[in-house]
């Protein structure tokens, strides 16, 4: 357990959720992100490039046990909505079990990666990148605000896979990022070589 932390039940009230989760539980769920979860922050441009950018924060947990995702899911008060993803035709011959996902709210999101923190290693820069983008989406909208959450979406797709060799899931992002940064003036691997001697 973390030094400081105590394993009393720890009451936070979201937008209009209260978690009640003790350390010993926080600690548990980080380690249920670190080897299962997903996080990611993705940019769609709802007009082309030059206009309105809508982002989409994402903390999604998989897995093949329905009830053991449930049961998380009410330590959140049922706050995620969880999903059943059809294998393809080769999987079910195989006999593979169904495959689910369960993904939080954005509010709730801000919550989690508050408390996780400490106990995360695997996924513990990606927590950090979005925490970061968070707080910044709290502020007053600004050509700055912008360049700096793309620079955060950069440094996020190249902890998940370098320049060159992006998986398929992260060209089309990839492609985005890049045509924004280009708009304000700037080239990914500008950012890319900042984001480097930030680390």
């Amino acid at each position: 357990m973390t030094k400081g932390h105590s394993n009393h039940p720890t009451t936070i009230r979201s937008k209009d959720t209260i978690l009640n989760l003790t350390d010993t539980q926080w600690a548990y769920f980080a380690g249920i992100i670190d080897g299962e979860g997903y996080l990611d922050l993705l940019v769609f441009p709802e007009n082309g490039i030059n206009g309105y950018c809508r982002r989409e924060m994402r903390l999604v947990i998989t897995g093949t046990g329905l009830e053991f995702l449930q049961k998380i899911n009410s330590w959140f008060g049922n706050d995620a909505k969880i999903y059943t993803h059809h294998r393809c035709k080769q999987a079910q011959d195989r006999g593979w079990r169904p495959l689910y996902s369960m993904r939080f709210r954005h509010n709730t999101i801000r919550t989690i990666l508050t408390n996780v923190m400490p106990y995360l290693i695997l996924k513990k820069n990606h927590a950090i990148i979005l925490k970061t983008a968070l707080d910044l989406m709290r502020e007053e909208p600004s050509e700055k605000r912008e360049i700096e959450l793309l620079k955060l979406q950069l440094r996020l797709l190249n902890i998940k896979s370098q320049p060159g060799h992006r998986k398929k899931c992260h060209v089309k992002q990839d492609i985005i990022i890049t045509a924004l940064l280009e708009k304000h003036g700037l080239t990914a691997s500008q950012c890319e070589k900042e984001g480097r001697k930030q680390c």
